[in-house]
């Protein structure tokens, strides 16, 4: 299988930590083009379908259901769960992801290499529609999205400062994911463990030394600003959901920015 190594990572964790894409194109456009291309694909002797359904939650997905050809035992469902954002961006979820409990299925490792070399598949027919995509993975991505379903439901100051405190935990898991020691300046002290902030700007000076002064120190205000937001929702006195969204909004943007710089270094 020509599998991104991304996705045989996913694979070989049954998807526990989370997948998370950004997709730029409209939520219409990105579940027809996962469905058209579900029922499209065969692979490795597998037959794929895809159809509209609702999770337990009651958000709208698409269940993703792999067969075996020559076979009526075995078989593997992905959910797919998207979520707009402002600006015609599309935010693509693995909630979920299990192979069949029948007696004669298919070993569980296949379940996940199945799924994603289909999502291997899948981001390559984006880019073919014209759909510029970002993987975002692991816990800070896990993170993000728990912000994102639980603003719909955030309608009182409790929920949104429980939301923001989410958002805190990314940005940290977010600078502990890229964060080296080698980023740290001599002069300077290891950043403690949930200093945020110093990780991130170390990694945005290091990663960035080619480039000017003036963007690295852009970069490093953005997130200072970014954090100060953030913690400024968590100590306000009755914030609203509004509030939560700008900020989930902000954190999502960093968010790529760092990993789109990660993935180039």
């Amino acid at each position: 299988m020509n599998i991104n190594p991304v996705f045989r990572e996913l694979a070989d964790q049954r998807f526990a930590n989370g997948f998370e894409c950004k997709l730029r194109g409209t939520r219409e456009m990105v579940e027809a083009a996962v469905i058209s291309h579900a029922h499209d694909l065969r692979l490795q002797g597998f037959r794929m379908r895809a159809e509209h359904s609702k999770y337990r939650s009651g958000q709208p997905i698409i269940t993703v259901r792999v067969d075996a050809i020559d076979s009526n035992f075995g078989g593997s469902i992905g959910i797919l769960q998207f979520t707009d954002a402002p600006g015609d961006v599309v935010w693509m979820r693995i909630p979920e992801h299990r192979g069949s409990d029948a007696a004669n299925a298919w070993k569980p490792d296949n379940d996940g290499l199945i799924l994603a070399e289909f999502l291997t598949s899948l981001m390559e027919e984006f880019e073919r529609l014209g759909f510029t995509s970002q993987v975002l993975t692991g816990e800070t991505a896990r993170r993000l999205a728990t912000a994102r379903e639980q603003l719909v439901s955030a309608n009182d100051p409790e929920a949104v400062i429980g939301l923001a405190t989410i958002l805190r935990s990314a940005m940290i898991h977010l600078a502990n994911e890229v964060y080296e020691a080698r980023m740290r300046p001599e002069d300077a002290d290891e950043p403690k463990g949930d200093d945020a902030t110093t990780k991130l700007k170390y990694f945005v000076n290091r990663e960035l030394s080619t480039v000017s002064e003036r963007y690295r120190t852009a970069m490093c205000r953005t997130i200072d600003a970014v954090w100060d937001l953030n913690s400024a929702l968590i100590h306000r006195a009755n914030p609203s959901r509004a509030d939560a969204e700008t900020c989930i909004e902000l954190v999502e943007a960093l968010t790529s920015g760092i990993t789109r710089i990660n993935q180039l270094t």
